[in-house]
């Protein structure tokens, strides 16, 4: 779906796109009715299975609260899309502001400890994210990180299917292994951890093969 395709979702203006993922494209857009930027992730209707399940889920995670979960604020069917709406933060990656900042250990710590109390809300309401990476998460012009809502899944989205959500450069081995039955919170703090490495020594501790 191009910008100017998409060019008005519901109530929500579209501007210009802000990344691409597996599960739909992300724009920076306009909400007419209050007059405030949002993020906006547009999923290709006709090729979602189980659309009703992905609204559903949008509820679940828009009542995640803390203050570095980028909150969903909405969620429906456009024309030829499923959209959700979420707060727009303006900032950079995570990778983005490590490099440019050359952050210490302790800016970096104190990065993780942040995203580690985040992940805890999302762990108790029994949401995981299982694709922790920098590009996931961005820091805003006040050096606060923020991971977002919709980018937190129920267990029930990946058990049973031979789709596990994650990158192999930060997914635990269990993910890469497919131990359904095991895949959860630890599989978040596995990823963290990888990030709080690279990090504090500018690469990884091992390299994705395959």
């Amino acid at each position: 779906m191009t910008t100017q395709e998409a060019k008005l979702v519901d109530r929500y203006r579209i501007q210009k796109l802000l990344g691409k993922g597996r599960s739909g494209l992300v724009y920076l857009a306009l909400d007419e009715q209050l007059n405030r930027p949002v993020t906006a992730k547009l999923l290709i209707a006709n090729l979602i299975s189980g659309s009703e399940a992905y609204l559903a889920e949008a509820r679940v995670v828009a009542n995640l609260d803390n203050p570095s979960i980028a909150p969903v604020y909405d969620s429906g069917h456009g024309e030829d899309c499923i959209f959700v709406i979420s707060r727009y933060v303006e900032g950079a990656d995570l990778r983005t502001y490590s490099i440019s900042r050359r952050a210490s250990a302790e800016e970096s710590a104190r990065i993780i400890r942040t995203l580690a109390e985040a992940l805890e809300v999302a762990h108790q309401k029994e949401l995981h994210h299982l694709n922790l990476r920098p590009n996931k998460i961005l820091v805003d012009t006040g050096d606060q990180p923020w991971v977002f809502a919709r980018d937190f899944i129920r267990a029930e989205r990946f058990g049973g299917s031979d789709w596990i959500p994650g990158n192999p450069t930060y997914m635990s081995p269990e993910q890469v292994a497919g131990e359904e039955d095991v895949i959860g919170h630890v599989s978040d703090v596995f990823s963290l951890g990888v990030i709080f490495y690279e990090m504090l020594t500018g690469h990884r501790p091992y390299k994705a093969v395959g």
